[in-house]
């Protein structure tokens, strides 16, 4: 059975800028906790719709969101 491939889509500006400023610390620690995955930040309203899609096509078996509702409701649009 092949590995699971995880892709995370991101809002950086969620929970005040929070998210991105402190991503490459939580990269770190969910590597260490999952093993490899693709990510991808968003980069203005509307583009995570694009960005699930893309990942679906790329065949993602798992899409993990980090952001808000906002973010959420863009990610399952994009399904």
């Amino acid at each position: 059975m092949a590995p699971a491939q995880i892709h995370f889509i991101i809002n950086p500006r969620s929970s005040g800028g929070n998210t991105g400023r402190n991503w490459q610390e939580m990269e770190s620690a969910i590597r260490r906790g999952i093993g490899e995955f693709t990510y991808e930040f968003t980069e203005e309203r509307g583009s995570a719709i694009a960005q699930t899609a893309r990942a679906i096509k790329n065949k993602a078996d798992t899409i993990v969101v980090v952001g808000g509702d906002g973010t959420v409701s863009e990610v399952v649009n994009g399904f």
